[in-house]
């Protein structure tokens, strides 16, 4: 039984969108992961021989993640589009996703993984700003701890 596996946490950054970051994790005799490790960035290199605690499930996830890069890479990786939401729904069913609050991630309790849950109503309200321009901020009832509005569809993650 595999005794190390990668976790994806879903995190806000200081530019406001949220990247997911991967982190080699330790899991339990059940499957579950106990606790995190240091990040993990080798996503390239395993693409080509990955090592034995990525398993075929977290390749097709790594592979969407490589291709939907940005230009800018530089260790979180952004999802745009439909193509963003397949990696989402492909990262929930591992049992391995998470979401924090930043980019720094630290757990002092058991992770909790993220499940599928209802769809939620959300709408668009008009925020003024200060120099007179007007923004879009979607909102979901009840409120969201992390919006995904890069997605096709929107997503929301508590």
């Amino acid at each position: 039984r595999a005794t190390q596996g990668l976790a994806y946490v879903i995190a806000g950054t200081y530019q406001g969108k949220p990247e997911i970051f991967l982190y080699k994790a330790h899991i339990g005799a059940d499957g579950a992961i106990r606790s995190f490790g240091e990040p993990w960035r080798n996503l390239e290199n395993a693409l080509v021989q990955p090592p034995k605690f990525v398993v075929e499930d977290d390749l097709a996830i790594l592979r969407g993640l490589w291709l939907e890069r940005s230009r800018s890479y530089i260790g979180g990786f952004r999802l745009n589009g439909s193509g963003g939401a397949a990696i989402m729904d492909k990262m929930i069913a591992t049992g391995r996703a998470f979401v924090s609050s930043t980019a720094q991630f630290a757990s002092s309790s058991e992770p909790r993984a993220l499940q599928l849950a209802a769809a939620r109503p959300g709408r668009i309200h008009w925020h003024t700003l200060s120099d007179t321009r007007i923004q879009p901020i979607l909102q979901t009832e009840p409120p969201a701890a992390l919006l995904l509005t890069t997605t096709e569809p929107c997503w929301y993650l508590d």
